[in-house]
């Protein structure tokens, strides 16, 4: 029998009383050296600091007459632990499962704040796009994972103008050295903090986050470059089929119109506006401030040749080729086959590229081609007449992984 325990946030007060007559039962306790010392009190039987699932496995495979094993975590086991996926290396063994507090929710129950109304997030060995996320919510708690961490997070907050936004640091949560420290972001930014510790952000003016895409095309900031107006782009996003997770590549990105919206649904995903215009650029640059849009990457240059060094996309929005149409889909294809692809065509030369594209690729033949034609409401004197505008065509092909 293995017991999976989550051993609260540090202090041997935390931990539940479950957790304590396990340990006690156990014939060894597997688990990483600061959460083995919690163990002291409660079992003189074998440690072993380990924390590698498959390392884990090993130790218990080797010595076949431990009756009963726990393997320590610190925490809570369902909340960004390293149990997950611990029992897939458990075959054969009777796994049973013992929650602990989670560091976060105690920090979250002394400050009273609802942690049912908190949106939880983790900077453990990864980057977490949390702009967007306070933007639109109360309370967004990071597990902050490294000494610079809440640096960062605040010369973030900073860059994208969210200087009034409530920070608060727990560090050595539940230790007799507990520290909480409140502020604003300017007060962080040269301060390092325990790794271990936890920041909430509140933003007490959240702005309401609209459920399907259009953003007016007055919101964002405009130059000479062209943009994919909304109409156009609501229809373009919608045949994308984006999930959170998705990771998008927009070509010709112009103004980035497409690029925010597609990183404000990916939240936890990546956008790369790809733009050879510096103005684009530019524009690009200033509504990724504008919109809290930090899982968007600007990218200048040239397709194909710029997409070298990124990472295999799952979605592509062409908004412009530059004549180089097959050598893009060329490129693409050798990251990954299954890609879900949208093209906005405005002019006959490109459209005949896409008779080509169909002999090249012949699972694109299938492809779905919608043009539309829209007009605009505008006064003359005492009348509204429709004005319309350049009719575009949208071309989508391709699934992503298959489906």
């Amino acid at each position: 029998k293995v017991y999976l325990i989550g051993m609260g946030p540090g202090n041997a007060k935390q931990l539940t009383k479950e957790a304590a007559e396990c340990l006690k039962e156990c014939d060894a306790v597997i688990g990483a050296e600061r959460i083995l010392k919690l163990c002291l009190a409660y079992s003189n039987k074998p440690f072993y600091s380990c924390y590698k699932r498959e390392e884990i496995a090993e130790i218990l495979e080797k010595h076949p007459n431990y009756q009963k094993a726990a393997i320590v975590y610190s925490g809570d086991i369902g909340f960004y632990s390293g149990a997950k996926g611990m029992k897939e290396f458990l075959e054969g063994y009777e796994v049973h499962p013992v929650s602990g507090i989670s560091s976060v929710i105690y920090f979250l129950n002394l400050l009273s704040v609802p942690w049912e109304q908190t949106e939880l997030i983790s900077c453990h060995g990864k980057q977490a796009n949390f702009i967007s996320r306070i933007k639109y919510q109360r309370w967004v708690c990071v597990l902050l994972g490294t000494k610079d961490a809440a640096k960062q997070i605040c010369k973030m907050l900073l860059a994208y103008h969210m200087e009034n936004i409530r920070v608060t640091v727990g560090e050595r949560l539940s230790y007799p050295e507990e520290r909480i420290l409140s502020g604003l972001p300017g007060q962080f930014q040269e301060m390092e903090v325990d790794p271990l510790a936890v920041m909430l952000l509140e933003n007490t003016a959240p702005l309401e986050k609209k459920v399907v895409s259009g953003i007016e095309d007055s919101f964002f900031i405009r130059g000479s470059v062209p943009m994919t107006k909304q109409e156009i782009r609501i229809l373009s996003l919608a045949k994308l089929s984006l999930t959170e997770q998705s990771v998008v590549y927009d070509i010709g990105a112009g103004t980035g119109s497409v690029s925010i919206e597609a990183a404000l649904h990916c939240k936890d995903g990546k956008v790369y506006a790809i733009e050879k215009e510096k103005e684009g650029i530019r524009l690009i640059q200033e509504n990724k401030i504008r919109f809290g849009a930090d899982n968007l990457n600007v990218v200048e240059g040239i397709a194909p040749e710029c997409l070298k060094e990124l990472p295999a996309p799952t979605h592509v929005f062409i908004g412009g080729s530059s004549g180089r149409l097959l050598e893009i889909i060329y490129a693409i294809r050798e990251k990954k086959e299954k890609v879900r692809f949208v093209m906005n065509v405005a002019t006959l030369e490109t459209l005949a590229q896409i008779e080509q594209l169909k002999e090249a690729f012949p699972e694109y033949r299938e492809m779905e081609v919608v043009q539309v034609n829209i007009a605009r409401g505008r006064e003359l004197g005492r009348y509204h007449l429709m004005e319309a505008q350049n009719p575009v065509t949208i071309v989508s092909f391709g699934k992503e992984d298959g489906r």
